[in-house]
């Protein structure tokens, strides 16, 4: 068993949020650091920032209207039947049919009846730069041309290229406008959870352009090292053109 679905394994087998939480983070920095996408007319697929989606359960509408507390129920996860179930671990979910602004992909990782799976939020597609909404458009063709066993084959391990790895908030989750109260209080609960894993956030990319949130996840990343005051330092200043006051030598 590789060590993707290993770290599967462990989140199926624990009820803890926070232990869920961390394994979550662990699943992403694999899949940022370790693996890739391989699809046909040599397309390749390297994420640079993942958004877990994880509901334990067996259907998302019961889990809503019951009581369940020690559950991990993600409310902002579409409840897609291709997004549960080992039959499509390392699978693509395209949130739509057609593609535009709305478009999003998933790479599945569920091993059972529950929901898995982890938004390609921003990629290299070919070492070209790519947002959510840029990467349906350019691969489903060729995704299309997979037979189901294909399909299955095309998540692949490979040499850890990733140096700097972080954790932050997904983008874009707003619980204030859901109105069921219910609902409402769990996106509260689950908005704020660092579930995104970013690499490579310190970059500026071929086509002029940053990750979002870089002066954050810079600052995040030192935070968590055991980096000297005067390498964090260096660091911003080599990556962010200053040192913020925090890193500052007095």
């Amino acid at each position: 068993m590789d060590e993707l679905k290993t770290l599967v394994k462990k989140l199926e087998n624990n009820s803890n949020k926070e232990d869920q939480i961390k394994t979550l983070q662990a699943i992403g920095k694999e899949l940022v650091s370790n693996y890739l996408i391989k699809l046909p007319d040599n397309i390749v697929i390297r994420p640079l920032w993942v958004e877990a989606y994880y509901a334990d359960v067996n259907c998302i509408d019961d889990a809503y209207q019951s009581n369940i507390s020690d559950k991990f129920i993600d409310p902002f996860i579409h409840g897609s039947p291709q997004q549960k179930g080992e039959e499509n671990y390392g699978k693509l979910y395209f949130h739509h049919k057609t593609d535009d602004q709305r478009s999003g992909v998933d790479i599945c990782l569920a091993c059972g009846s529950y929901y898995l799976s982890f938004l390609l939020k921003y990629t290299l597609v070919n070492d070209v730069y790519t947002t959510q909404s840029q990467l349906s458009r350019q691969i489903r063709e060729a995704y299309e041309k997979l037979n189901n066993e294909q399909r299955a084959k095309i998540l692949k391990r490979k040499i850890s290229e990733a140096e700097y790895v972080t954790y932050t908030t997904r983008i874009g989750l707003n619980a204030n406008k859901e109105k069921d109260l219910k609902k409402k209080k769990q996106k509260k609960h689950y908005q704020p959870l660092e579930l995104a894993v970013v690499r490579d956030f310190q970059k500026t990319f071929p086509t002029v352009r940053t990750l979002p949130r870089k002066e954050t996840l810079i600052k995040q990343y030192l935070d968590d090292s055991d980096k000297t005051m005067a390498e964090k330092a260096a660091f911003c200043k080599e990556h962010l053109g200053y040192c913020p006051c925090k890193y500052k030598q007095k």
